[in-house]
């Protein structure tokens, strides 16, 4: 069974998904401030920690946002088919635009994407790596074509890791029946669910499920 790509891996691109109006917050939240740079800083580098190339998804006439410094991967920017459709509607963009046959999807307003956390759901994907062996998913681990977080015994939408080719298939045939939601691109791709007790072992406080939605989001983050 193969190992999980690590950090600077080519056949692995990250998808930040970065087209929201922000309403609730009263102002662009991915520019708001945080740890010396914005809230998309943190999450364009945490992401690219494990990726080797960075897609944000952008509304489609929002002017693309400064990139932070110390970024280490290629970024590009896709623009989203529709203005504020939502995760799913952004995803189809993103996935024509990488050749790589592995994504990790996350949300610009979420800061923190633990390393761990995110070895665990490519994990899922191409069985576990080497500095892994513990690690217990679905009896699909290796031959799943999507992962999620398990909080609860529920997926949750974000993060999550797909195989581009099937999930692209997927998400254009949602599209056409109306669907807007990520949930049912996991039950439609039979996802497998990474166990919370697997995942709060790298990621105790659950920091990788936290986003910012309103500005005391943003102050109840370390």
């Amino acid at each position: 069974m193969s190992a999980a790509p690590r950090a600077g891996a080519p056949h692995v691109a990250g998808i930040v998904l970065a087209g929201g109006r922000s309403r609730r917050f009263g102002s662009d939240k991915l520019a708001a401030p945080y740890t010396g740079g914005s809230v998309l800083d943190a999450a364009l580098l945490a992401v690219a920690e494990v990726v080797g190339e960075v897609l944000v998804s952008i509304g489609p006439t929002a002017d693309p946002p400064p990139l932070p410094a110390g970024l280490r991967v290629p970024v590009r920017f896709v623009r989203d088919a529709e203005e504020a459709g939502g995760p799913l509607a952004a995803l189809p963009g993103a996935l024509e635009a990488t050749a790589a046959p592995l994504v990790l999807v996350t949300a610009g307003d979420a800061p923190h994407l633990p390393r761990g956390v995110a070895y665990a759901l490519l994990d899922a994907l191409t069985g576990p790596g080497p500095a892994r062996p513990g690690l217990t998913v679905g009896g699909d681990r290796g031959r799943a074509v999507a992962a999620a977080l398990l909080l609860g015994g529920s997926f949750q939408q974000l993060p999550f890791a797909l195989r581009r080719d099937p999930a692209l298939r997927a998400v254009i045939r949602l599209l056409a029946e109306g669907e807007r939601r990520i949930l049912p691109l996991f039950v439609s791709l039979g996802a497998t669910g990474v166990p919370e007790e697997a995942w709060r072992r790298e990621d105790p406080d659950g920091l990788a499920l936290r986003d910012v939605d309103v500005p005391a989001d943003l102050a109840d983050l370390p």
